[in-house]
């Protein structure tokens, strides 16, 4: 059996465009918030899960693609043919520190940043 007042409150906000009164919500978090050790540990444990999900799916993948770009740029000499990460085919005819210069297929060159070297490709 509701109370007077809880039965007035209940007749009041049968409405569902009606809110309840601030009251009954603050006394609902209070009572939610009674076992705030084990929200904060659970909340903790989601945490550290997600960041370990982000950091195998994003951060690991991406250090390992870094890091066999930067042995490619090492290993780049004059001579290998190349592909561009905007999908040009070349051959490396001179390097500098920022760029390489590349000779296409009809003899004309090209002059194409460093980093936007893709791979190397098998000569054909």
């Amino acid at each position: 059996m509701l109370s007077a007042s809880a039965a007035n409150l209940q007749r009041r906000y049968d409405s569902p465009l009606r809110l309840p009164p601030l009251e009954v919500t603050l006394n609902a978090l209070m009572f939610a918030q009674q076992d705030s050790g084990s929200t904060v540990v659970t909340l903790i444990l989601y945490a550290a899960i997600l960041g370990g999900i982000f950091w195998f799916l994003i951060i690991r993948p991406n250090r390992g693609r870094a890091r066999r770009h930067q042995e490619l740029m090492a290993t780049l000499a004059v001579g290998d043919e190349i592909q561009t990460a905007g999908g040009i085919y070349g051959i490396v005819r001179d390097i500098s520190e920022e760029s390489a210069v590349i000779e296409v297929e009809g003899g004309g060159t090209l002059r194409v940043a460093r980093r936007a070297i893709a791979a190397k490709t098998e000569a054909q």
